[in-house]
């Protein structure tokens, strides 16, 4: 559990992605006794923020299980930036390491993805980061819910429905998200590159955006950085360095 001014979080060693992500300043409703807003529901039955290779060339990343570097179970961030790293080693001698840094006033949440050749091996394929989040049920919403990205200066957004007919949009891609009415999860690379949105709806209720990288090549006994920074917080919120690429009109709410 991760514990800021500003929100809780969890974050399982299953994967190493949040299971769980409640804001602290936002309820669920309007009515006096309502609940925090939770992002991520507690109940939920899925992670979200996991990794994968396109090609599969890495055998056990996406069911991995990591181990992080805390000794307890909680870590309170009140001062200063905070990082958890988890880590899994593949049968090959592949160590997939990934770094979370959380600050006490920002909703902003900064992830390194680091993988270690130390197979006899190339490693050359796409690695991706996946959002996942429930398929929008309620049709009589206003304003647009499902997946977005911002591509070739182009905001995109993929009504669910259509995801059947084209699933990946590719371009010089400055960030992908899981919008709902008022809130997003979103993942922002650390610079804008030629890289892809892939789209999956599954078992018909939950919704998988991946933004997949362009292909590596992570030669025997060297590593490659990714860098990200994700949001998972109210629109009303959206940082200075996104401000420009998302339309104004997602800046328009209570």
């Amino acid at each position: 559990t991760v514990d800021t001014p500003l929100y809780r979080a969890k974050i399982s060693e299953e994967g190493s992605g949040f299971t769980s992500f409640i804001l602290k300043n936002y309820k669920e409703n309007v009515t006096e006794d309502s609940a925090l807003k939770e992002i991520i529901p507690q109940e939920s039955t899925f992670e979200t923020v996991l990794l994968g290779y396109d090609g599969k060339s890495l055998a056990g990343l996406e069911t991995a299980v990591f181990s992080a570097n805390l000794n307890a179970d909680t870590l309170s961030v009140k001062e200063g930036s905070q990082k958890i790293m988890f880590s899994w080693t593949a049968e090959q001698g592949i160590i997939v390491e990934k770094t979370y840094s959380f600050s006490p006033a920002s909703y902003m949440i900064g992830l390194d993805v680091t993988v270690k050749n130390g197979s006899d091996r190339n490693i050359q394929d796409k690695l991706y980061v996946a959002l996942r989040g429930s398929v929008p049920n309620d049709k009589r919403a206003y304003g647009f819910e499902g997946p977005s990205a911002f591509i070739n200066d182009n905001l995109e957004e993929v009504d669910i429905d259509d995801i059947a007919d084209k699933n990946t949009y590719s371009g010089s891609l400055k960030w992908v998200a899981l919008q709902d009415r008022y809130f997003m999860k979103s993942i922002i690379p650390d610079h804008a590159e030629e890289a892809s949105m892939r789209l999956y709806v599954k078992d018909g209720n939950l919704i998988e955006a991946q933004y997949l990288n362009p292909v590596s090549d992570i030669r025997p006994g060297t590593q490659q950085t990714y860098q990200y920074s994700l949001f998972f917080n109210p629109q009303s919120q959206i940082p200075n360095r996104l401000f420009n690429s998302f339309s104004f009109q997602k800046l328009l709410v209570p």
